[in-house]
């Protein structure tokens, strides 16, 4: 049990959630920018039916923004690890991150992916994890 609460352990497992979560917003954001044009077609014809049809573009533009600062504030928790500069970084990485994931969320449940969400709130559990061990080691 003592492994559990070992401090290096927990500090280690945070690392690698922030890490997941870097390479998980980091790509998607930027696969938003680089594929802008097929990313728009997808979701416009995942949304087609819903009343976020006439804001897919607006949306979209706002999800990769959150995406992309999501992903660098973790890359820049992981530094904060090694370099401390800001105290609360690691919170507010995992506040952002649990935006997106709502926001994700959301689109898929209005989109009526339901396969989608579930695989959604896998990643809000591992959010959620990384806040709890957040509190306790902090």
């Amino acid at each position: 049990m003592d492994i559990i609460f070992n401090t290096f352990f927990l500090t280690f497992s945070l690392l690698c959630i922030y890490i997941f979560f870097l390479v998980l917003f980091l790509q998607s954001g930027l696969d938003k920018i680089f594929n802008w044009k097929n990313e728009l077609n997808w979701i416009k014809s995942h949304f087609s039916k819903t009343i976020f049809k006439s804001f897919v573009p607006t949306l979209l533009f706002s999800l990769m923004l959150m995406e992309v600062t999501t992903g660098l504030m973790c890359f820049l928790t992981i530094v904060n690890e090694f370099y401390p500069v800001y105290e609360h970084l690691p919170f507010f990485s995992l506040f952002f991150s649990s935006c997106t994931l709502l926001c994700l969320f959301l689109g898929q449940r209005i989109a009526k992916d339901y396969q989608g969400a579930v695989s959604i709130a896998i990643y809000f559990g591992i959010n959620l994890w990384g806040l709890f061990i957040l509190s306790t080691i902090s």
